[in-house]
């Protein structure tokens, strides 16, 4: 064991123990004033707040608001809330009669009772058993430990304890085991190590009761704080089931303090009281020196209170006690620690790399040249046919997961048959047109250099083209993004007369522009970012007085702007994203002195920027795509480095969950995908009477147009996680990923919908192509490019080459309103595709032969 903890203590190197003080965010106020009352994380990563008073409530930190979950049928507290492995939440306690609440099902119903338990434990085992133990009836303590079998609906005895008494802490063990520390009375001294087969004790060095008992991410368990003052720590080995050793003392002595295992493996011990006051502090213990950090000041006192870790990796300290009286206030404990650092470049370096996506893949390519690689799942450049030129074109990632761009030409990125292809269009390209992938799957292409009002939808499930309503006022260098609901928000640009700040929504079900809302200030070159609330940040940019200086958020739904703090610098031509945690990093961009080598991370809950890491060089117009892993890939800077942004939560890639490749499944199907670390390396919260433990995966699907939904796990285990699949979801390409404790996992590409040869009805059920036949079939083959590996593009320069011939058909004659092809023509096209077959086998292996760089995540 002790080597075990050595080795992981190196592994971590720099991140456990790393940092001290957490940034506080203070979130909205519950409206409930609260103290010895309960919460837990549900599926969908809301949290429920239950007990004294009697009302419930649901806080989502997506929206950061707090809404109504119905009236409990008696008032709680100092009871056990714990969460069954279906998401159902059950209150233990001792009013005569248990009750619990279901997502699926969001009202209070009688539950199967057990004892009456005040002030006790209840936790799952391993098995998916509840377990409850300790607590009194009000008179006398309770003698048994029960397990709940929630397929039986019934409670069985699990052994007497040793030291009855309330007040105590229990931590699940591997293999049906528990430990039970402390308590009130002569349990105060007296652990307990059981299984279901009996339980033997052992002594606790210290007396304890109102401490925490917490799982450590190397399974040993710390128990810490309590009556009696600054006692050292203990450690348990649940291997030898002995004790290891004795830790330093924190600086203060906590009854009623919160204790969390942060993803870096650090454990946040918080608030509490010394007997007569509340502590507005907390610490944070390494377990892998042993060490507490200085204390740090939190935003209020509280004791009492609860503390739960949220999906993107912060901590959330809710209601408590100050030592006056009850509180409503929520704060965000965030001890991330942003980094930027270099990432392996490509073989070949790239004059001006651009970057988008395929199936959740980065796609890299140069402006000025055919090279062009993806990064595989094991972070390696692969090398990609060369790309035909498109300088500065707009990347869309399609429903059916390829890469679209848009610019003087339209051409995109085919992964699954390892191709670039060029579409058929009306006019030839849209070059400086703002694009969007709308619900449909069609993509919008709207304005454009002149400047053009025109707009139009290519469905890329039959290679057609539709005319659309005109925008409002002709615009170029517009942005555009697809909203959640599926409408596109297009906003500045260039007019003739002019930049613009007008924005316009295009409502997809009308096919119409429907309503306008004007920018304070005009702007062209800014960066327009859906949020996780549907809102839509827009940032910095420049117009023809200069940079603008100011940030806005759009909401759609009430056709209103919510003002926010400005950003620290103005910039313009910069990358926004918005990453796993829900915060919008900014990047590069130019400034007043020059091309930027700063980022900012924008903070939706409270609206304002805050300076995020240093980038290596200047980018005066980076690209940006996502990895799998969540990270940030940043191309283009002036010396043609990359650079990779990570959140730093810290976590050691071994402790992620892992998703295996799910099964392709329709909306409204119930999915089961297989995994591991599904529930974590460690239960993640204190075990003490006031927090559920944190082991399930909330799950996060994210659209081809970037929309983020949370199906909810219906039920899972360590090794897998059901779930139904949202009709939000639509059909397509999506990527599936799970976060446990703050810690995130790896995306998946996700099919929904019907693949090639099943049976269909309606197009609308095929991922990708359309229905015909009734069965669904591939979309059409679009004319393939390929242009010499490694040399310039014949057109890389200005204008970025002559566009397609807007009378020529696709090589499958797809039907594109096109006039028809002299017969020369047809006879030219099999003869060059007939030449690039032959020489295909040469280009691949000419691509195995080049040297692949490592990207770590």
């Amino acid at each position: 064991m002790e080597l075990r903890v050595a080795i992981a203590g190196l592994l971590l190197g720099s991140t456990a123990g790393a940092g001290g003080a957490p940034r506080i965010v203070w979130a909205a106020d519950s409206g409930v004033f609260r103290a010895d009352h309960g919460a837990a994380l549900l599926p969908d990563g809301r949290v429920l707040v239950e007990g004294r008073p009697r009302s419930s409530q649901l806080y989502d930190p997506a929206t950061n608001s707090w809404s109504d979950a119905g009236f409990s049928l008696d008032t709680h507290a100092i009871y056990s809330l714990a969460r069954l492995r279906d998401g159902t939440v059950m209150v233990i306690d001792n009013s005569g009669f248990y009750e619990w609440w279901s997502p699926a099902a969001p009202t209070w119903t009688l539950a199967p009772s057990g004892a009456e338990r005040q002030q006790g434990v209840a936790f799952l085992l391993s098995s998916g058993h509840l377990l409850t133990g300790c607590g009194d009836d009000g008179s006398s303590y309770a003698p048994t430990f029960e397990r709940f079998d929630q397929g039986a609906g019934v409670w069985l005895d699990a052994g007497a304890l040793l030291a009855p008494g309330s007040r105590c802490a229990i931590s699940p063990l591997p293999g049906d085991r528990w430990l039970k520390t402390g308590g009130s009375g002569s349990a105060s001294s007296v652990a307990e190590l059981w299984s279901l087969d009996g339980g033997r004790a052992l002594p606790l060095q210290f007396s304890r009761s109102d401490h925490t008992s917490t799982v450590l991410t190397d399974g040993r368990v710390l128990v810490t704080g309590g009556s009696g003052g600054a006692d050292p720590v203990e450690l348990f080995d649940p291997v030898s089931e002995t004790w290891l050793s004795i830790g330093a003392a924190p600086s203060d002595g906590r009854d009623r303090a919160s204790a969390t295992v942060l993803p870096d493996g650090r454990v946040l011990v918080a608030g509490g009281d010394d007997g007569s006051s509340a502590f507005d502090s907390a610490e944070l213990f390494d377990p892998f020196t042993g060490l507490w950090s200085a204390p740090f000041q939190m935003g209020a006192r509280r004791s009492s209170h609860v503390a739960v870790m949220l999906p993107d990796g912060r901590v959330l300290l809710s209601g408590g006690d100050d030592g006056t009286a009850a509180l409503e206030s929520t704060e965000l404990l965030d001890f991330s620690s942003p980094t930027v650092a270099a990432a392996p470049p490509p073989p070949q370096q790239l004059a001006t790399p651009r970057l988008g996506a395929a199936r959740g893949a980065p796609i890299l390519w140069d402006d000025e040249g055919a090279a062009a690689y993806r990064l595989d799942s094991q972070g390696r450049w692969v090398a990609l046919p060369p790309a035909p030129p498109n300088p500065g074109a707009v990347a869309v990632t399609l429903a059916d997961g390829r890469l679209l761009r848009v610019g003087a030409a339209l051409d995109g990125y085919d992964l699954e048959r390892d191709t670039w292809f060029t579409l058929p269009g009306p006019d030839g390209g849209h070059a400086r047109a703002a694009a969007a992938l709308v619900r449909t799957g069609e993509v919008l292409i709207a304005g454009g250099d002149g400047p053009s009002s025109a707009a139009v939808l290519y469905d890329p499930r039959t290679a057609t083209w539709s005319a659309t309503e005109s925008l409002p006022v002709p615009t170029r260098d517009a942005q555009a993004v697809a909203l959640p609901g599926g409408d596109v928000l297009a906003c500045g640009g260039e007019t003739a007369t002019g930049v613009t700040e007008w924005c316009w929504v295009y409502t997809t079900s009308t096919r119409h522009w429907t309503f306008a809302i004007r920018l304070p200030a005009a702007r062209r070159r800014f960066s327009l970012t859906v949020l996780e609330n549907g809102r839509a940040l827009a940032a910095g940019g420049e117009n023809d007085a200069g940079l603008v200086d100011r940030a806005e958020i759009i909401d759609p739904s009430t056709i209103s702007l919510v003002p926010v703090a400005p950003p620290l610098e103005p910039r313009s031509g910069h990358a926004a994203l918005r990453l796993r945690n829900g915060q919008v990093l900014v990047i590069g961009g130019a400034g007043a002195a020059g091309a930027l080598a700063t980022t900012e991370l924008f903070e939706p809950v409270t609206g304002e920027f805050r300076a995020g890491p240093p980038l290596g060089a200047p980018f005066a117009s980076p690209a940006v795509a996502m990895t799998a892993e969540g990270q940030v890939l940043i191309a283009g800077a002036e010396d043609g480095r990359l650079e990779r942004f990570d959140e730093g939560r810290g976590a050691l890639p071994i402790w992620a969950p892992v998703l295996d490749a799910p099964p392709p499944a329709r909306p409204g199907a119930v999915v089961t995908v297989t995994g591991t670390r599904l529930t974590g390396v460690t239960p993640g919260s204190s075990g003490n009477l006031r927090n559920s433990p944190g082991d399930l995966p909330v799950l996060a699907l994210v659209r081809a147009d970037g929309a983020l939904l949370r199906p909810g796990a219906l039920r899972w285990t360590p090794s897998s996680v059901t779930f139904q699949v949202p009709a939000a979801a639509s059909t397509g390409w999506l990527t599936l990923s799970a976060s446990v404790n703050g810690i995130e996992g790896a995306a998946q590409p996700f099919m929904v919908g019907l693949g090639e040869g099943q049976r269909c009805d309606a197009g609308g059920e095929c991922a990708a192509g359309a229905c015909s036949g009734g069965a669904c079939v591939p979309p059409p083959q679009t004319a393939v490019t390929t242009p010499d590996a490694g040399s310039p593009a014949d057109a890389g320069e200005g204008d970025g080459g002559a566009p397609p011939d807007a009378g020529s058909p696709s090589v499958l004659g797809v039907q594109c309103g096109c006039a028809s092809a002299p017969a020369g023509v047809w006879v030219a096209m099999l003869l060059l595709l007939l030449g690039l077959s032959l020489r295909r086998p040469a280009d691949r292996a000419q691509r195995r032969s080049r040297p692949n760089a490592m990207f770590r995540p």
